[in-house]
């Protein structure tokens, strides 16, 4: 009885310093998947979210799982590496960006610019986690990044590329976004050497642990593989899990990059160097 009755006591008190959102357990936190893409699509007008002009070759540097909480050490590092590197062009940040409520403006602060300590400007394109659906903050994210889902181009002196973000934070992309990321592929993917898909959840991993947010359908999962397959998508990055997996699936690469938590045992980023006919992984231990 005082085992139950200390179990009782910890989730209480961890509901009520903001990291569990008892909701979530019951239904996928958030508005739902397909009310989060319409509000993208209203935010980015069928154009692309960015435009970035590079170098022949270039880097982009790729975290996620920051997981937010009372500090944010390895996420100061992974910024001011990347924006020290002469040849980064951009940043991916891959979701569970936070793990408390009402942290959202502090990890926004946390990837601006620091000219004192930063030497390059670089552009950080970020997507949501199940992590950062917890407590309706959905509302926090539209309000500093605007869209969930969205493509940026990449225009290099001898080729543009395509990075299309999909937003799979309550552990499916849904109907409306898999419609659209079909037709953007189908109409667009021949007019860019190399197509990189960002997502939150791992496509193939099977594990409900996180019950409501977390992996999707095998159904699912055989359509989507289907859509980047035939469509010619280079590579898919992807989080959630907190471990690292590489592996090639139907002529696609798919990459599981792990957490930069403070707290974890290996924090790691990966840093991806493109060129022409070129892809080279560099993993990076904090």
């Amino acid at each position: 009885m005082v085992k139950y009755i200390s179990y009782i006591i910890l989730a209480l008190t961890v509901i009520s310093c903001g990291k569990v959102d008892l909701a979530g357990f019951f239904v996928s936190p958030g508005d739902s998947v397909d009310k989060r893409f319409e509000k993208s699509k209203e935010y980015t007008q069928g154009l692309p979210y960015d435009m970035v002009e590079t170098e022949e070759e270039y880097v982009i540097y790729i975290c996620t799982d920051i997981h937010l909480d009372r500090t944010h050490i390895n996420l100061d590092r992974f910024m001011s590496d990347f924006r020290n590197d002469e040849k980064s062009s951009f940043g991916l940040i891959l979701g569970d960006i936070i793990d408390r409520k009402g942290k959202m403006e502090e990890f926004y602060k946390a990837i601006g610019w620091n000219k004192a300590e930063q030497q390059y400007d670089r552009p950080v394109f970020v997507i949501p986690g199940n992590h950062d659906m917890f407590f309706g903050q959905w509302k926090d994210f539209k309000r500093y990044f605007g869209a969930s889902a969205y493509f940026v181009e990449i225009q290099s002196p001898i080729a543009k590329d395509i990075v299309i973000a999909l937003d799979s934070a309550s552990g499916t992309h849904g109907s409306s976004q898999m419609k659209w990321l079909r037709q953007l592929l189908e109409k667009s993917r021949s007019s860019y050497r190399y197509c990189i898909v960002i997502t939150h959840t791992n496509i193939f991993k099977t594990d409900n642990s996180q019950i409501t947010s977390g992996n999707m359908p095998l159904e699912e999962t055989s359509a989507i593989t289907d859509i980047f397959s035939t469509n010619d998508v280079d590579m898919v990055f992807q989080g959630h899990d907190h471990y690292r997996e590489d592996l090639v699936y139907m002529g696609v690469r798919y990459t599981t990059v792990g957490t930069i938590k403070d707290s974890a045992d290996a924090p790691e980023y990966l840093k991806v160097h493109i060129g022409q006919d070129k892809f080279e992984y560099e993993w990076v231990y904090l």
